[in-house]
């Protein structure tokens, strides 16, 4: 197949990918736990402001042995990502935003590298 998907191109067309449309940071988290969630079914949890509420509070992602949460704070969001062993969280580190998606994108590709079900999640991601 052409342009494996561990070709550091295909690294920066994921980050760029999760980056798009945060100019609108109200509804950023909305729109990136809408396309996480299309990509990943059942590893993105999304908690809303309200029942009925399209307002994201907060989104976790679970990619291997990492979950990383984003949640909003204020008008900014705070991230992190935490490294999990037999279901139990053995650390978590803050994350900015920024280095938050890139970690992420990483993640998703390395695990795109091993398997087919990830990859087709990281296709319907870039999609």
């Amino acid at each position: 197949m052409d342009g494996a998907l561990g070709d550091p191109l295909d690294f920066e067309v994921v980050v760029a990918s999760l980056r798009m449309g945060r100019e609108n940071s109200g509804g950023y988290l909305a729109e990136l736990a809408d396309r996480l969630n299309r990509a990943l079914p059942g590893r993105v949890h999304v908690e809303r402001a309200g029942l009925l509420s399209r307002k994201v509070k907060a989104i976790t992602c679970e990619v291997a042995d990492k979950h990383f949460r984003a949640e909003t704070a204020g008008a900014g969001t705070n991230c992190s990502v935490a490294s999990v062993v037999r279901g139990v969280v053995i650390r978590t580190d803050e994350r900015t935003l920024d280095a938050w998606l890139a970690d992420l994108s990483q993640e998703l590709t390395r695990a795109a590298e091993h398997s087919q079900e990830a990859r087709a999640a990281l296709d319907r991601l870039l999609r």
